[in-house]
């Protein structure tokens, strides 16, 4: 699919893993004749394009499906877009996961090979796979994919040396679960409405960039809403202190009361 003034946009997912504190991410090698004999910079995330009117994340996990024949499930968080040497925008998240390279099952196209022989041939669009720790990564994907792989190894942790990851493995808390108490008086109702906009603008942009996962209304036994409680995904409990400093309902004194609890979405639930 192109997007403003014809530019191409792609889709796709980065899987990454925690071995033993070590990031590692999960590439694979496009097929054909072209690229057989290729492998430093010739690597990608799992990526293709996007069809008229289909949701960017939708078509990231298609393809990548289509490309290997796995279907991450679990938190998708939104990284910033790419610009590959051919002017293609490729928009990518990032997901944990895990698979096994030597199951991959890729889909294939077909093409006159050798050119011009008359003959068509049938090849994989990925013909091989595999986990690379993040400087292994580096030398092998796409020049245009790099910055794909500095924003993960920012969102999951800092740089180790010799090209390791040294950091927590997260299969522990990852979330965070914000409560929020309005207060009780009888402008409440009206603080809330004052800023509503605000908070909904705010939660769609966070969403968008994958740190909000979802949300309630919290009501009480007659229906009325008394308060909110929102899954939100951020790298550093600062980080979320520094959202809470600037969120409407805070600022706008809807909120009067409020926890904050780590929290991980079980992945059944986790879209």
């Amino acid at each position: 699919m192109t997007g403003p003034a014809g530019v191409k946009r792609s889709a796709g997912l980065l899987l990454y893993r925690v071995r033993a504190g070590r990031l590692e991410v999960f590439l694979v090698h496009p097929g054909g004749p072209f690229w057989a004999k290729k492998d430093l910079g010739a690597w990608s995330i799992p990526k293709g394009g996007i069809d008229e009117a289909e949701d960017p994340l939708e078509a990231a996990r298609r393809e990548f499906e289509e490309e290997t024949g796995f279907r991450p499930e679990g938190l998708f968080r939104k990284l910033e877009p790419v610009r590959q040497r051919s002017g293609k925008i490729v928009y990518a998240w990032a997901v944990e996961g895990d698979c096994d390279p030597a199951a991959l099952r890729s889909n294939t196209f077909e093409m006159e090979w050798p050119p011009r022989s008359g003959r068509h041939r049938e090849f994989p669009e990925v013909d091989r796979a595999g986990w690379f720790d993040l400087e292994t990564a580096n030398n092998k994907i796409l020049d245009g994919q790099r910055g794909l792989l500095a924003e993960v190894r920012r969102l999951i942790g800092p740089a180790g040396a010799a090209g390791e990851t040294a950091i927590e493995d997260r299969r522990g808390f990852m979330q965070y679960l914000v409560i929020g108490y309005d207060g009780t008086d009888d402008k409440a109702p009206e603080r809330r409405l004052a800023v509503r906009e605000a908070h909904l603008a705010g939660i769609t942009k966070m969403k968008e960039e994958g740190k909000a996962v979802f949300g309630v209304a919290i009501l009480n036994d007659r229906g009325q809403m008394i308060g909110s409680a929102l899954v939100v995904d951020f790298p550093t409990r600062d980080e979320l202190d520094a959202w809470l400093k600037v969120e409407p309902y805070v600022t706008g004194d809807v909120w009067r009361k409020i926890e904050v609890l780590p929290a991980r979405v079980a992945p059944m639930f986790a879209k």
